[in-house]
């Protein structure tokens, strides 16, 4: 099995995503968001349900960037061991970053639900 191809996953399974056009002028908006992988296209999605006018630029064709080449598994998982971070800021604030991680993941699941046309599924484990 060939496990590099050279060429992302997600362009290959899921084909060109819808592509925009170049900015050729001054725009407005409230707020400016750089980048258009994952993350930027969540954080436009919450600013825009709260009624913000927002702009995504992207030197690239949207989700080219780092996203194009994503495992796409989520995890509640940060990068400290709740233990040591229990240690560091105490377990209350350890329980709260945790927490504030697995719910991420169920407000993504609720996201995805809403939206459709996404494969989304929980897995109990890897």
């Amino acid at each position: 099995m060939d496990l590099k191809s050279g060429y992302p996953f997600w362009s290959i399974r899921n084909g060109l995503m819808r592509a925009y056009p170049r900015l050729e002028q001054d725009t407005q908006c409230e707020v400016a968001i750089v980048g258009g992988g994952v993350t930027a296209a969540l954080i436009a999605h919450e600013l825009l349900r709260h009624g913000h006018e927002v702009a995504v630029i992207e030197q690239r064709d949207i989700g080219w960037g780092s996203t194009s080449a994503s495992t796409a598994l989520l995890q509640y998982e940060i990068d400290t061991p709740m233990i040591e971070l229990a240690k560091q800021h105490g377990m209350p604030a350890a329980a709260l970053a945790y927490g504030a991680c697995a719910q991420a993941i169920l407000d993504l699941q609720g996201l995805c639900n809403t939206l459709g046309g996404t494969d989304f599924t929980r897995q109990d484990s890897l």
